[in-house]
């Protein structure tokens, strides 16, 4: 009340009307107060500005870093990238060398087994061809011989006709006989 007492004593030195205006009166009552709030909420303000301005800062620095960053690793990652595929051209080359070398390899190992083939082929023929032909000069030459010792057909039917008589106990079979011993004799000595 002292307050309110001194207050009132103030309005009325201060040459205030008894019924002035309410907005003077708070002035008076709150003047000071809500300076006092109007210069702290613009403190405040401006110490959020700066915040604010120094947190846009500091966050489009980490942006910037952030992008740095990813473009870096975009071109590490690319040049690894380019470094594998180099790899993998390289190892597709050199396989395919590979391919074509063995191929060609076999190629050749085929062809030269292929030549072999058709030598040894070529040589066993000849060789069955001399056999051949040697087993056909025995043939013939065991033939030949055969046609020299075989008996005739004269001296087949004389032996036959000499071995009936002997088993009826003919007795002209000695005259026969001795002719015939004969006759072999000379046919021997015409041959030797």
């Amino acid at each position: 009340m002292a307050k309110a007492a001194k207050i009132t004593g103030e309005a009325s030195q201060g040459g205030l009307p008894a019924g002035g205006s309410i907005d003077q009166i708070r002035e008076i009552l709150f003047g000071q107060t809500q300076r006092e709030h109007e210069a702290r909420a613009t403190q405040i303000e401006r110490r959020i500005d700066q915040r604010s301005t120094e947190a846009a800062d500091r966050l489009e620095k980490v942006q910037t870093a952030l992008e740095k960053h990813l473009e870096k690793l975009a071109k590490d990652l690319n040049a690894r990238l380019d470094q594998l595929t180099a790899r993998v051209e390289h190892a597709e080359a050199t396989a395919k060398n590979d391919i074509a070398g063995t191929a060609k390899a076999l190629t050749g190992k085929i062809g030269d087994l292929d030549k072999r083939l058709t030598k040894d082929l070529h040589d066993q023929g000849q060789g069955l061809e001399k056999k051949l032909q040697s087993l056909r000069q025995e043939l013939n030459g065991e033939v030949g011989r055969l046609d020299e010792e075989k008996t005739g057909k004269l001296d087949l039917g004389d032996y036959l006709t000499e071995i009936g008589m002997r088993l009826k106990g003919d007795p002209t079979l000695g005259a026969i006989e001795s002719s015939l011993s004969e006759m072999l004799k000379g046919n021997r000595d015409e041959k030797s």
